[in-house]
């Protein structure tokens, strides 16, 4: 069981940073699946708002959720994101760190740069396709999303961070499994 756990997190991690094809594991019939995703997120800026002074940054808001809240082996979800930052002109560099974890264990993590895409002060949204690889072991996925500035040279810094989860189960389930009850007691 304990290998079958570690197989499907790697397999998990592996599609979560976008790689092709994913190891096949016995027990699932869909579990040659491929799946993949271009992790560059592609925000659209819907309303401008005020420019701070150079070199200052902030977040006002920042949420993510995934729609549904439950997917199933070699299925989808739809991560939204919304974000209203204010920010000075110049060349600000955000980078978006965003760690998955399984019963408490981090079992992906993806960084990506988005300062280009953040040009200026605004309310910010993004969709972005959320894949589900064949070998996922079932249960409760915790997703924590980072966001970190940096101005020039100076140190990276911790802007904003939001929390979203999503379970993983058979084809069919409706319901929450007593294991995925017992689960609810690994998140933080």
């Amino acid at each position: 069981m304990r290998h079958s756990l570690t197989l499907g997190a790697v397999s998990l991690a592996s599609a979560l940073i976008g790689c092709v094809p994913l190891p096949q594991r016995g027990e699932h019939p869909a579990a040659s699946c491929t799946v993949g995703t271009a992790w560059s997120t592609a925000y659209a800026a819907s309303r401008p708002l005020e420019s701070l002074a150079p070199g200052r940054v902030q977040v006002l808001r920042y949420r993510i959720s995934v729609h549904p809240d439950r997917g199933v082996p070699c299925g989808q979800l739809l991560l939204i994101k919304h974000l209203t930052i204010l920010r000075g002109d110049g060349p600000l560099h955000i980078a978006e760190v965003r760690n998955f974890y399984l019963h408490g264990r981090l079992v992906a993590s993806h960084r990506a740069l988005i300062g280009h895409v953040l040009t200026s002060s605004g309310n910010y949204k993004a969709r972005l396709t959320l894949p589900i690889p064949g070998s996922a072991p079932y249960g409760r996925y915790r997703m924590v999303s980072l966001l970190y500035a940096r101005w020039g040279t100076q140190a990276s810094r911790l802007i904003a961070q939001a929390r979203t989860g999503f379970m993983v189960g058979p084809k069919g389930q409706t319901r929450p499994t007593k294991a995925d009850d017992a689960c609810l007691l690994c998140r933080h």
